[in-house]
């Protein structure tokens, strides 16, 4: 932890803590996955590729889904990228879906 969160006598997480006040109506959610995926070169720690954390994604959206309820993510760095593979992996399925039958 660093000095500054240690300072303060509580913490703030923005999504869940800040974001109802500005957007009463929306249903926020947030979804977390290990990101150390590098034991400093002697071996990998987490197993699961983008593609995995994208599809466990995906499923907890379709769990969760509201119909025609538009969604907004908030990402960076990895996150962003399994968000992309989100994108790329629903497009697919929705391929797959409605024009091999």
């Amino acid at each position: 932890m660093n000095q500054a969160a240690e300072a303060s006598p509580t913490q703030v997480f923005w999504p869940a803590d800040l974001l109802p006040h500005e957007c009463p109506r929306a249903r926020i959610l947030s979804f977390g996955y290990d990101t150390k995926i590098t034991n400093y070169g002697r071996s990998s720690v987490n197993k699961c590729s983008i593609y995995s954390h994208a599809k466990d994604l995906l499923f907890v959206l379709s769990r969760n889904a509201v119909a025609r309820r538009p969604i907004i993510f908030v990402a960076h760095s990895l996150g962003g990228i399994v968000v992309k593979e989100v994108w790329v992996l629903e497009l697919y399925l929705i391929e797959l879906f409605f024009f091999t039958n």
